[in-house]
């Protein structure tokens, strides 16, 4: 028995050498190169002030390039190098260099190779031009530059104003007939924040604030305001008092009515997070239950991606507009 274990170890011995022997054979009798095409790449590089979890250029290898390989000898493994006119680019840019595939045998093909490294960063733009109004935004631009050097913008996401120029403001009443065609949009708004108030009027004993619609219209011009000319405060454009908008638009008061006026901005555009800002703030909370006040008007306007609320209270009725 153990003979014949011997036997059969020689016969697996026997074959394993002719095999190998056999590829050496084939190898040495191949002198052919393998027959290789090539694809484009194509990458993105980060500049400054484009937020990546990475490197600035996304990762490539010389085997990337690699579309489809054939060897004349059915072999399937290979090396890449590059070639002539590689510089381990890391730019934006269009490239083309060589590639050096080799075959099993050591025999090359140069190929020709592209290489696309797109360019994203950030650019600013004049994105809304309304009532004498330019707000600009940093947009994420993707962009190609061409072998001659040309650029080609491919996309562009639009970002955050960054800044607004309200030299040319054309004034609040300008901004009447849009925030009037708002009002029936807005009803679910000043619902959901009118129930909230009024239920923190309820928890202090004071009686519930009524929906005036005088009082909306004028909150709604005062959100599109502050949206359009970026003055988040108690202080209009050209310095004049937040309560003289409604002489502005033409509304009139009852001798001695007492108003006030609550702002937020931002909160994602979620009404009841701009209302939880107010409560936990003495000044704006002392508005919302303060027992002079019978009337509210509710206003929100969402502008670049900033959401901007303005509610208005008063003692009495407010005429005209």
């Amino acid at each position: 028995m153990a003979g014949e274990v011997k036997i059969i170890k020689g016969i697996a011995a026997a074959a394993a050498l002719a095999a190998a022997l056999a590829l050496c054979l084939l190898l040495a009798q191949d002198n052919e190169p393998p027959q290789v095409t090539t694809k484009t790449v194509t990458v993105r590089h980060y500049e400054d002030g484009v937020d990546t979890d990475g490197a600035r250029t996304e990762p490539y290898s010389a085997a990337d390039f690699i579309d489809t390989y054939t060897d004349n000898r059915k072999g399937k493994d290979f090396t890449v190098q590059y070639g002539e006119g590689y510089l381990d680019f890391q730019e934006p840019g269009t490239y083309v260099f060589s590639l050096l595939v080799s075959d099993e045998a050591g025999n090359t093909a140069v190929c020709q190779a592209q290489l696309v490294i797109l360019g994203v960063g950030k650019r600013e733009a004049v994105r809304e031009e309304r009532y004498g109004i330019k707000t600009v935004t940093s947009d994420t631009v993707t962009y190609r530059v061409e072998q001659d050097g040309s650029v080609t913008e491919l996309s562009r996401e639009t970002g955050d104003i960054v800044k607004i120029n309200s030299a040319g403001f054309a004034g609040a009443a300008a901004l009447e007939p849009e925030a009037r065609a708002l009002q029936p949009e807005l009803a679910a708004t000043r619902e959901e924040i009118l129930g909230i108030v009024n239920d923190c009027r309820a928890e202090e004993g004071v009686g519930p604030l009524l929906l005036d619609e005088a009082l909306c219209q004028i909150a709604t011009v005062r959100a599109m305001e502050i949206a359009y000319t970026g003055q988040y405060s108690h202080q209009r454009p050209g310095g004049l008092s937040w309560s003289t908008l409604k002489e502005e638009l033409g509304y009139s008061l009852i001798a001695r009515t007492k108003l006030g006026e609550n702002l937020a901005k931002g909160y994602g555009g979620v009404n009841a997070d701009a209302c939880e800002g107010w409560i936990h703030s003495p000044l704006h909370y002392q508005n919302m239950v303060d027992p002079d006040f019978t009337r509210t008007g509710i206003g929100r306007y969402t502008l670049g991606g900033a959401t901007y609320w303005a509610q208005w209270f008063a003692s009495a009725d407010i005429a005209g507009g």
